[in-house]
């Protein structure tokens, strides 16, 4: 991530290579296919920004990666931001100085294997009974005074690691797995515990649509949502809604940047003069100061892309045939989680999402 990978990469491995951070020139938003990193056995200290910026706005890796490695490191703080990578199936976080996980971890629902022996925690983050699929959990050589009662209600878990932490109790005596399990259960719930969940529950009042609530249901509608986008009487149908909210140019652009992507779907680097011709075309008519069609950006994701036109002396490199995911992937995300909500509510937006949703679920 240091060096340059394709976009297209499944697996990036930076391991042993002595990095004290992450370098800025990471695109987190390019990989569109990325599974496993594997970055443990290096001097990281912490994951500087612009990655979990890039993170918040939730790119595709959100949704590809399967296994993130960081162990061995020096971290003593996670960005909550990596809370968003919500296909973790695997993580690996042994041997760091890390003293608490992110209020919102649970929502790594994915979750199957967590290690975070070796590290400094000192409790770990409230709700992790709801992470329905962990199987390994290793806590072990931590600084835990106690483990959180919920802890006994994961259903799945075949491995529970936690000795070497000052608890009140030797976990050895216990017995089985079944009865540590049980014990942890029937234990009352701690006041640090309480005001862990209290905090977490403040956090997730304050946003509209938590990601903690991500779920498949939601993740198989986005995938309808693309193909409404790619039938022609649903779009015709969209497009006048939109035109009529003066909103018409997001879905221009998005439809317009699919045909880009699709008229050069080669999964190495092209940058030939004309993709870089038609990507102008693209980026006048919807990005630029003079844009007839503005679109509706964060201006962290605006400034990026308009940071590659504006460049003289470095233009047009940087313009490739992936030039404007980000862009497109925000824009998706708007029309998904406001525009196509009032859609629905109209008869004719009922009629249309009925009838493409009949044909994906076949």
């Amino acid at each position: 991530m240091g060096q340059k990978h394709s976009p297209m990469s499944k697996d990036v491995d930076m391991s042993g290579r002595a990095m004290k951070h992450l370098q800025p020139a990471v695109a987190v938003p390019t990989f569109q296919r990325l599974a496993v990193v594997d970055l443990h056995d290096n001097n990281l200290h912490e994951i500087d920004e612009p990655i979990p910026a890039q993170l918040r706005e939730k790119p595709p890796i959100c949704e590809t990666l399967t296994d993130l490695d960081l162990s061995q490191n020096k971290l003593r703080v996670l960005p909550d931001e990596i809370c968003n990578l919500v296909a973790l199936v695997r993580l690996k976080l042994d041997r760091n100085r890390l003293e608490s996980l992110p209020l919102l971890f649970s929502q790594l629902f994915k979750l199957e294997k967590l290690t975070v022996s070796y590290n400094f925690l000192r409790s770990l983050p409230p709700n992790m009974g709801a992470m329905k699929n962990l199987r390994t959990l290793r806590v072990d050589h931590n600084q835990l005074t106690y483990i959180p009662n919920d802890i006994g209600d994961l259903p799945a878990v075949k491995e529970l690691t936690i000795h070497e932490n000052p608890l009140a109790i030797d976990v050895l005596e216990l017995g089985d797995l079944d009865g540590v399990l049980s014990y942890f259960r029937s234990q009352p719930i701690p006041s640090e515990y309480k005001k862990l969940i209290k905090a977490l529950k403040k956090a997730l009042s304050k946003v509209p649509e938590p990601v903690a609530k991500t779920s498949d249901v939601r993740g198989e509608k986005l995938e309808i949502f693309k193909a409404f986008l790619a039938d022609a009487k649903a779009k015709e149908s969209f497009l006048r809604h939109m035109t009529k909210e003066h909103a018409q140019e997001n879905l221009l652009f998005y439809l317009e940047v699919e045909d880009f992507r699709n008229k050069y779907p080669s999964p190495t680097e092209v940058t030939t003069q004309t993709l870089i011709t038609d990507a102008e075309r693209i980026y006048e008519k919807f990005l630029s100061d003079k844009a007839e069609l503005e679109v509706n950006l964060p201006d962290d994701v605006r400034k990026r892309v308009v940071g590659i036109y504006s460049d003289s002396y470095k233009y047009p490199a940087g313009v490739n045939q992936w030039v404007f995911n980000e862009c497109q992937a925000s824009i998706l995300k708007l029309m998904f989680t406001d525009t196509l909500k009032r859609y629905e509510q109209s008869a004719e937006g009922k009629e249309q999402w009925a009838r493409v949703e009949a044909r994906e679920k076949k």
